[in-house]
């Protein structure tokens, strides 16, 4: 009866064929379609388990043919068929690969679909069987595919003058829509809008997971629900990072020192003041970048999450010999992401340290990433480098103890500028200075006109 109905279920060998013999010929497609695809696309087991070493191949950055996935199977453990092989490559049609991924995409839906329900309809009938369970059960199961689907994001111009008018109207009201972060350098000129990339870069062990979350905590403290995406730290770590300043212990102290009976009152009164902030942890979704993106859509559904931060984008990178172009599409599919969802994207980078002070050229892999990103803020903390020194500039004889310089190397029409900040390098955290002097500009001295077509490296902040 089963065989029955699986042959029933919605599926196409030919496609599926056409499908991997396009992106075997032509990898350059593979960071347009991959969000859409994965081995359960394709319904014939021996073509998923071909896919499934191309995008282990496309996703290290080497290039595919059929030495390179035999020799991935082995690896994986995987059998591959070098005639099934020379059968896929025949099968290419680049014409048609968006339509043809579609169309898997769909089907992969509509099977996705059918044993979410047959597997709960079998367990729901059981005489011990706990109702509501099956139900929250079947409710995240369908949210995730939700999350695999989205609309075809065509707009006509006159949907883009409404959208813009809005906006028009919630400026002059003074209704600005963007996450506020404290520091003047991010809500000056509203840079964590809906819709955007903004990247924090800085040499190793610099503070950018702190500054990280330090953003995190005061969006999750405003209303605004955030993902936090760590490659590095477990749940624990960013939960201890978060509560150290205000328990007044350092991150280290709070997991592996013994509190004391005082220590431990002070630490659970400062927990439970952040528990319920709205911050998710999705610990399962960061073994790759196709994943986190995924993740992304399904709590921006679930949870309503309007901030997602990623840290760090180079531990996604595979090694091998297209790692630049990895990073690029990485970047380009996060400001898609962005886009599609309506949300704002904080991606951390690392930096090459070729110069005493961090700079834009410096962005580790891939200069593309700054292409792809609406505002690139790089942070430079002197006191953190082996070999010390000062900071350059007007800001020369600021001293660089418990201080740091947030610097907007990059920002899409609002220009660029920095901003002086404190550092609490015990409790890992980044907080305002209260400094008398006025920024040399304010918002509405900004030279508007002169950022029409990009113009606006040289307005001050």
């Amino acid at each position: 009866m089963l065989a029955n109905i699986c042959d029933m279920l919605p599926s196409d060998r030919d496609t599926e064929m056409c499908v991997l013999g396009t992106l075997i010929r032509y990898n350059e497609h593979y960071h347009k379609v991959s969000d859409m695809l994965s081995p359960t696309a394709f319904f014939d087991i021996a073509l998923s388990n071909v896919y499934r070493c191309v995008a282990a191949i496309l996703d290290g950055g080497g290039i595919t043919d059929i030495n390179s996935i035999v020799a991935r199977g082995k690896a994986l453990r995987i059998d591959i068929d070098r005639a099934l092989l020379a059968q896929i490559i025949v099968h290419c049609s680049e014409p048609t690969l968006l339509q043809d991924v579609a169309r898997l995409h769909t089907m992969d839906v509509q099977r996705r679909l059918w044993q979410t329900f047959t597997t709960a309809a079998s367990r729901v009938i059981e005489p011990v069987a706990d109702v509501d369970a099956e139900l929250e059960s079947v409710g995240k199961a369908i949210a995730d595919i939700q999350s695999l689907t989205t609309d075809d994001g065509i707009a006509t111009f006159a949907d883009s003058f409404a959208e813009l008018s809005a906006m028009v109207d919630a400026n002059r009201d003074g209704r600005h829509e963007y996450i506020e972060t404290g520091f003047a350098i991010f809500d000056r000129f509203y840079l964590l809008r809906p819709q955007t990339l903004s990247i924090i870069a800085a040499f190793t062990s610099v503070g950018k997971s702190a500054l990280a979350m330090n953003i995190a905590v005061r969006a999750a403290k405003n209303g605004s629900p955030v993902a936090y995406y760590s490659l590095e730290m477990g749940k624990a770590e960013l939960a201890a990072r978060s509560v150290s300043k205000l328990a007044k212990m350092t991150a280290g102290h709070i997991l592996n020192g013994r509190l004391n009976d005082t220590e431990r009152i002070v630490y659970h009164d400062a927990a439970a003041s952040f528990a319920d902030l709205p911050i998710y942890i999705d610990e399962r979704s960061t073994v790759s970048f196709d994943r986190t993106m995924r993740s992304i859509r399904t709590l921006v559904k679930t949870r309503g999450v309007r901030l997602a931060v990623i840290d760090y984008l180079q531990i996604y990178a595979q090694n091998g010999e297209r790692v630049e172009e990895g990073l690029a599409a990485m970047c380009r599919t996060a400001k898609n992401v962005a886009k599609e969802c309506g949300i704002a994207i904080l991606l951390l980078s690392q930096l090459n340290r070729s110069d005493k002070h961090p700079s834009l050229r410096m962005l580790r892999g891939s200069g593309q990433i700054e292409e792809s990103a609406d505002n690139v803020i790089l942070i430079d903390r002197p006191a953190a480098y082996p070999d010390g020194g000062s900071y350059s500039g007007k800001y020369a004889k600021e001293s660089t103890k418990d201080t740091a310089l947030l610097i907007l190397a990059k920002g899409r029409g609002v220009g660029i500028g920095d901003e002086l900040v404190g550092f609490d390098a015990d409790h890992t955290t980044f907080y305002p200075l209260n400094r008398d002097k006025k920024p040399q500009s304010s918002f509405d001295s900004v030279d508007w006109d002169r950022m029409i077509g990009g113009e606006s490296k040289d307005v001050p902040f």
